[in-house]
């Protein structure tokens, strides 16, 4: 009886995850179970190494999807999902996972740029970061994090300080640096700086506009996910629909 609780439970929790996010937990999960089958360490193959990126540039977005073990994994899609869902049900489905593959493109960028100042800038100067393997959802997460602390600017506790929203992020990195040293610090700083962007309209360029939104939701295995229950937000559903002034449905309201 507990187990058919348990089973009931986490069903119900599944499927209040929206199905964009829900697609992307599911990617995850799959690649890692790939990785456990074929007893491949794919994660050295497709992290983002920026010494090594200059051949093989698809690391910029297979680097977000791959994770090192199941704790890593569990970390991330724990907190991926509620963020996930709330991003989701403010900009819809199909730009949701478009923003997805965007974020982690960009993120893996920015690691690449950060790497160079690093190495560079007097006061830094390590090449500490050129050889990192930078691998996981936590550059998306951060994103996701930043931008949420942008839409919603009130007052956040960590541990025992309350802090401004717009600082949070930044603190949440300092604190997993000194609690877990092996995390990618680039990776998380990174998804912050793409999340600053992205909340002041900087990457409204590359966002899909509505007229491709709407033809996207418009082909007929599109419209078969258009059911009630499904957790498909369409861009008609938005409450609060994000509109700026070049057309583009992205920015947050």
């Amino acid at each position: 009886k507990n187990m058919q609780s348990f089973t009931d439970d986490a069903a119900r929790y599944y499927y209040s995850i929206k199905l964009g996010t829900r697609i992307i937990i599911v990617l995850c999960s799959f690649l890692y179970v790939l990785q456990i089958l074929t007893n491949r360490p794919y994660t050295v193959e497709i992290c983002v190494i920026p010494l090594l990126l200059y051949h093989e540039i698809y690391r910029l977005l297979t680097q977000a999807f791959f994770h090192v073990n199941i704790i890593h994994l569990l970390m991330n899609l724990l907190s991926f999902a509620p963020l996930g869902s709330i991003f989701e049900s403010h900009v819809g489905t199909v730009q949701f996972l478009y923003l997805t593959i965007i974020f982690s493109i960009t993120s893996g960028m920015m690691i690449i740029i950060l790497a160079w100042m690093w190495a560079y800038i007097p006061l830094l100067s390590s090449s500490h970061y050129f050889l990192q393997c930078t691998v996981g959802l936590s550059s998306v997460i951060f994103a996701l994090i930043t931008i949420e602390c942008y839409r919603v600017n009130n007052e956040r506790q960590i541990i025992c300080m309350r802090i401004p929203s717009r600082v949070y992020p930044f603190v949440l990195v300092i604190l997993l640096q000194w609690i877990l040293p092996s995390v990618s610090f680039l990776g998380h700083l990174s998804g912050i700086l793409l999340g600053i962007a992205f909340a002041y309209g900087k990457l409204e360029i590359i966002m899909l506009k509505q007229e491709t939104v709407m033809m996207i939701e418009g082909w007929t295995w599109v419209k078969a996910l258009l059911t009630d229950g499904s957790g498909f937000i369409s861009l008609t559903s938005i409450s609060s629909l994000p509109i700026s002034s070049n057309n583009t449905a992205t920015s947050m309201s």
